[in-house]
């Protein structure tokens, strides 16, 4: 929660400006802003070579420079899981498959696995 309940989520990637009259040395950059609207969208893999990260934020709320105000979520070193697509971990924790999960907050849903996962074959109606 950032300051009141109305939160949203957005993914920022960083780009290249082309060639303009104020990018003449071809040397600036932006961030695009894109929000996160659906837990089918909320499934997000880190992206080092853009400089990815996410921001929570409140879009009801602004800080004294007029920015809505919020926490950033910046992603360490990490990579995607090194095993097999058919492998059983997969099968059984297919989540694993993206870095960010995010969904809509649901009291007493706190884990992505479930309380206490069990050792099934298989995933049975997760996030997925």
């Amino acid at each position: 929660m950032v300051d009141g309940m109305n939160n949203s989520i957005y993914e920022i990637n960083s780009e290249m400006m082309h060639p303009s009259d104020v990018n003449p040395f071809m040397n600036a950059f932006t961030t695009r802003s894109t929000q996160i609207r659906t837990e089918l969208e909320g499934g997000r893999v880190v992206n080092p070579l853009n400089g990815r990260y996410w921001v929570i934020a409140n879009p009801a709320k602004h800080n004294k420079h007029g920015r809505m105000v919020a926490y950033k979520l910046v992603p360490g070193e990490n990579c995607l899981p090194l095993c097999h697509p058919e492998s059983p971990i997969l099968k059984r924790a297919p989540f694993i498959k993206k870095h960010l999960w995010v969904t809509r907050y649901t009291p007493g849903l706190k884990y992505i696995a479930g309380d206490y996962p069990n050792q099934s074959k298989e995933e049975k109606g997760g996030v997925i």
